[in-house]
């Protein structure tokens, strides 16, 4: 009888090991959530005048890669990566729309599907920059434009930059870099586009880019519209086809191809070459000494 005590004692702790072995050395249990989803349609008229609708999808937190679709028509997968136990999937393609269409967004996955609508906005123009069309020193800077249709905002891309000369005579750079949004109109003052130590502004440039935009404001709201198994964000944009580039100080604003920001010369000779189009496009084009 001693000897069956003994025994059962050691039985039961060889058997709990596997146990204890298994607690601490098991396979990692992965909890799968919804995949995350960014899409975004952008219509944008090319130099060459022609048009493109291209549509970037890009999900990520799915066992295998997806299968995504615009209209019933799947997309091609532009690339891929393995990410611990997920991947990060990229689709990009150019679609056949027109302003105005609906656009829906399909993703199949392994553990169901995501959905989302969204309308792409209408075309719209550039009018003006308000006033003279110059933007001269310690003026507001007031950018007007037409309705599209079906959009619920506009963003505008804005860069500028001027050499100028401080009050105690030294020579600076002034460079605004930024993204604004609107309903209808914008107004930058002043007093964010020329500091008060500006003396006289030697030249300078800038260029803006306008598009009206549906769907859910980027950083702005975490509230997607991406329903069913998924979560994330579909916007759609038109990009007007006009852009606005523009010398600053006491030269005429410019509407047209010309790009003063054409990687390939300096800056000094981008604002040689601003010059000349001015003299010979713009019979009120005057050159001050």
């Amino acid at each position: 009888m001693q000897k069956s005590i003994t025994i059962i004692p050691i039985l039961l702790a060889i058997l709990s090991l596997p146990l204890i072995y298994g607690c601490e050395k098991g396979p990692t249990v992965i909890s799968y959530g919804k995949p995350a989803i960014f899409a975004e349609l952008i219509r944008d008229e090319q130099r060459d005048q022609t048009v493109q609708n291209v549509i970037h999808v890009n999900v990520g937190g799915t066992r295998l890669v997806p299968v995504v679709s615009i209209n019933n028509d799947t997309l091609e997968v532009y690339s891929y990566r393995r990410e611990e136990y997920t991947y990060l999937s990229e689709f990009r393609e150019n679609l056949s729309l027109d302003p105005g269409d609906e656009c829906k967004l399909v993703v199949y996955h392994d553990e169901g599907q995501a959905d989302a609508v969204i309308t792409l906005p209408g075309d719209f123009e550039i009018t003006a920059l308000k006033g003279d069309s110059t933007l001269h020193q310690n003026e507001d800077l007031i950018v007007n434009w037409g309705s599209s249709e079906g959009a619920e905002r506009y963003k505008l891309d804005i860069y500028l930059y001027y050499h100028y000369v401080d009050t105690s005579g030294a020579s600076n750079i002034f460079r605004l870099d930024t993204v604004f949004y609107s309903v209808d109109s914008l107004i930058i003052p002043k007093e964010r586009i020329f500091p008060p130590d500006v003396d006289f502004i030697e030249y300078g440039s800038g260029n803006i880019y306008i598009y009206s935009e549906s769907g859910p404001r980027i950083g702005y709201t975490t509230e997607g519209n991406i329903a069913g198994d998924g979560v994330g964000y579909f916007i759609a944009s038109n990009k007007a086809s006009e852009r606005i580039y523009f010398s600053i100080g006491n030269i005429l604003i410019v509407y047209g191809p010309l790009d003063p920001f054409d990687p390939v010369i300096s800056p000094t000779e981008q604002f040689k070459k601003h010059l000349e189009y001015l003299k010979t496009h713009d019979p009120n084009f005057i050159q001050l000494e």
